[in-house]
């Protein structure tokens, strides 16, 4: 369903059928989709004006930082290619994908 044939639906039920339908809605929610679903209710119920929001997400530049600098010592230092106590064997072939996600 749209956002627009929804409205439609809400412009036409009784209050209470509305309210019933979001708790049953809110019910279905994770945790996680909860906590940030209480913050836009309560700044919506508030009359606080809503904000979109970027999907990006925040980066703490100083802890990218110092993960770049360690892994780019421990490439110098080829612990990902041989034997150590730095680096776990199983970590060893991965990496690459350590690289790649940022």
């Amino acid at each position: 369903m749209k956002v627009q044939e929804l409205r439609v639906l809400l412009k036409k039920a009784d209050r209470e059928k509305i309210e019933k339908a979001f708790v049953e809605s809110y019910k279905q929610f994770s945790k996680a989709q909860k906590e940030e679903a209480d913050r836009i209710i309560a700044d919506i119920l508030s009359g606080e004006v809503l904000k979109k929001q970027d999907n990006a997400q925040q980066i703490d530049f100083i802890a990218l930082k110092q993960e770049i600098e360690e892994f780019i010592e421990n490439a110098y230092a080829q612990n990902y290619f041989a034997p150590n106590r730095v680096i776990p064997k199983s970590k060893r072939p991965k990496w690459r994908f350590l690289v790649r996600v940022f």
